[in-house]
């Protein structure tokens, strides 16, 4: 069963590294009308070192789920959905620069629905190490223009799941230093143009 969590403070669930946050597996987040991050370190970043699968659902002020330079070994899927505020999912925290290389040794599926200001999974300019991730779903993100930049073998693409008109838009580059941000590393899986609508207006800000 996914754990329980009270945000502390209403904006944060995490703000240290509690024995609770370093042994939670599940975790549930839903509905929070104030939450702005679900970890934000009051000093250096932690790891949590058995969390395996993230949820988090309509929380309109969502700004950050994780620290670029927070440790997720265990992380297997991350789903987040309705959260219209979030820019970026991985965000400098500004107490340390982001990191250059970025693991995700467990990853398998990430899924993003209706974030429409998102911009970057991971501020900076890191390269994802994720081996086992198969599977990437985008629903309603139209600012997301770049996905990560991977360090693994082309044979491993991962399967993307999106829009049309989304995919089309994405911009792709070679980075060196093995990194291959470019269509090899993904496998586009995608429903005719039909399917959904049409790519909708750009919006600043979703709060008032």
């Amino acid at each position: 069963m996914p754990a329980q969590v009270v945000p502390s403070h209403g904006v944060n669930v995490f703000e240290v590294a509690t024995y609770l946050g370093n042994n939670l597996k599940n975790a549930w987040v839903s509905y929070l009308k104030s939450l702005t991050h679900f970890y934000r370190p009051s000093g250096s970043g932690a790891t949590f070192r058995a969390l395996k699968n993230v949820r988090l659902k309509h929380c309109p002020r969502l700004e950050g789920f994780m620290p670029s330079d927070c440790e997720l070994p265990s992380l297997v899927t991350l789903d987040i959905l309705f959260c219209y505020n979030l820019k970026a999912i991985f965000y400098n925290n500004g107490h340390h620069s982001s990191p250059r290389h970025y693991q995700l040794p467990c990853l398998q599926k990430i899924r993003l629905h209706e974030l429409p200001l998102l911009e970057h999974l991971y501020v900076g300019d890191a390269i994802l190490t994720a081996p086992k991730w198969e599977e990437f779903q985008v629903r309603g993100c139209w600012s997301l223009r770049r996905l990560p930049r991977l360090h693994q073998q082309p044979d491993k693409a991962v399967k993307v799941s999106g829009e049309q008109a989304w995919w089309a838009k994405l911009l792709w580059d070679d980075q060196g230093d093995g990194a291959h941000h470019h269509r090899s590393v993904y496998k586009p899986s995608l429903p005719p143009a039909f399917t959904f609508v049409h790519e909708r207006f750009v919006i600043k800000s979703y709060l008032r």
